[in-house]
């Protein structure tokens, strides 16, 4: 009974190990701490590196979208080689398929019948094909550097044409900064005389230092707040504060509505 019990024992030790090894249960109390450091440690590698690893998918994504817009044109390029080039193809013997002509644009072409097709091509032929390939990629980089070429000269007239009108633009700027201030100041200048002496010398002293500090505390009883008179006087058609918004609380001064 007891050689029994003990190979019974010894069966269920193996079994467990057996079960343990497949699933890694017997790993998981050793390797789940570290595991758990690792995913800590990402997740400051993550955060540390975000504008890297940003800029990596970004980069990886432009050179998938590159590299498509790279197949995509060679496509084009080959079927107006074929379209254009048709009857030299035929004259040295080369005679493409038809369904490469079957419409009239250039952006479709079926590129494993191209590839069974120049595969069945014999060895002159195939030499002369990339003879005709050879000399329309070279007069289509010519094209292409034509166009660069006009481009940049469009650009540097452009940039001529900018430059010759620098002074006058700023001219014209600057009168017409002369014009809008002047304006401002006979609006201001309207707005105060009507005033109270004692509200046109606080707001001549305010109006000094707002024109020279840019960042002038507001008095807390001043702010949200505007004279009575603003409401009939030239400035109320371009106030901040509408009409319909505008109602008397608890301002500092009664003379001065709050929004």
């Amino acid at each position: 009974m007891a050689s029994t019990s003990t190979g019974q024992t010894t069966h269920r030790n193996i079994h467990k190990r057996r079960v343990c090894r497949r699933f890694n249960v017997a790993l998981i109390p050793i390797f789940l701490p570290r595991n758990i450091q690792i995913l800590d440690n990402e997740s400051v590698f993550r955060g540390a590196f975000r504008e890297e690893l940003m800029c990596m998918m970004h980069f990886q994504i432009l050179v998938l979208l590159s590299a498509e817009a790279r197949l995509q044109r060679e496509g084009i390029l080959f079927r107006k080689f074929l379209k254009e080039n048709h009857f030299k193809l035929l004259s040295n013997g080369i005679v493409p398929p038809n369904a490469v002509f079957s419409s009239a644009s250039f952006a479709s072409v079926n590129i494993p019948m191209m590839a069974v097709w120049l595969t069945g091509l014999t060895g002159e032929e195939r030499e002369r094909f990339q003879a005709l390939r050879r000399k329309f990629s070279e007069i289509q980089s010519d094209r292409d550097r034509a166009v660069i070429e006009a481009d940049e000269a469009c650009d540097k007239a452009a940039a001529e044409l900018e430059k010759g009108r620098e002074a006058r633009s700023n001219k014209m700027a600057a009168k017409q900064r002369e014009t809008f201030a002047r304006r401002r100041a006979e609006r201001a200048d309207a707005w105060t005389e009507q005033l109270a002496i004692q509200d046109q010398q606080m707001f001549a002293s305010l109006r000094a230092q707002w024109l020279k500090h840019d960042n002038v505390t507001v008095h807390p009883t001043h702010k949200v707040c505007v004279p009575t008179l603003l409401l009939n006087s030239p400035l109320s058609s371009w106030s901040p504060f509408p009409t319909s918004h505008i109602s008397e609380r608890g301002c500092g001064d009664r003379r001065y509505l709050f929004q």
